[in-house]
């Protein structure tokens, strides 16, 4: 994402900017799903959130204009990691509840399992532009990398879709357990928000380093090739 967006001619601060807002985004409509979710439905909103994302990659796929992409990445919540943030903790709130209390640590490790593997082959797609869209079908770097943008607003449609078929055990029906006290009340707040804070500022600024490593190397690799070329 931060190659694209290198490549159609924004800046570091504008990067930066992208990144942060996307992350802002998450964390804020997390802070929203913690307070409605018992009320609006957890399937209900984990389809919404699904669907939102997707015109991320539409906008990214049909304009460069930066602010029109910035207001997609917080509604999209589109940071490093793509739309997590508000569906992470709806996730999490399920599994306890539709799993018997054995089997909940080990469900837990195949959920955390899941998620790095995806984000790990992820990572691995991105690399689908240069070595199979530009070599074998001709495409320009930024060409290819609209067809990987069209793909992703493709499958968030597939996974909302696939989020309807979720049993309704994944509400909570038993109104005993529904809790409905103000979050902003809880002794624990200031820890909660603490980490919170401290995981959105740590893990943004890592994600803008690397991501401005990854832009220097290439660049770099340019140069050296106009040198050669040169030379």
């Amino acid at each position: 994402l931060a190659l694209y967006l290198n490549l159609l001619g924004f800046s570091v601060i504008q990067l930066g900017a992208f990144l942060s807002i996307g992350v802002a985004g998450g964390a804020g409509f997390a802070f929203v799903v913690a307070l409605v979710s018992e009320r609006v439905g957890r399937r209900r909103l984990i389809v919404i959130f699904s669907l939102i994302a997707a015109p991320v990659g539409l906008a990214l796929f049909f304009t460069d204009n930066f602010f029109l992409l910035v207001f997609f990445a917080f509604v999209g919540s589109m940071g490093g990691d793509g739309p997590r943030g508000p569906l992470q903790p709806l996730e999490q709130a399920i599994l306890p509840d539709t799993t018997p209390d054995e089997k909940r640590t080990d469900l837990f490790a195949i959920y955390g399992i899941a998620g790095r593997v995806g984000t790990a082959l992820g990572a691995l797609a991105a690399g689908l532009p240069a070595i199979i869209y530009q070599d074998a079908f001709g495409l320009n770097e930024i060409a290819s990398y609209k067809v990987v943008f069209a793909g992703f607003a493709f499958f968030q449609v597939g996974v909302a879709l696939m989020y309807l078929w979720m049993p309704p055990a994944v509400e909570v029906l038993d109104k005993k357990r529904q809790w409905g006290g103000n979050l902003l009340k809880l002794s624990s707040r200031g820890f909660i928000f603490t980490l919170t804070a401290l995981s959105l500022i740590i893990g943004d600024v890592t994600l803008c380093a690397v991501n401005l490593a990854c832009m220097r190397l290439k660049e770099g690799q340019h140069g050296n090739g106009h040198a050669r070329i040169l030379s």
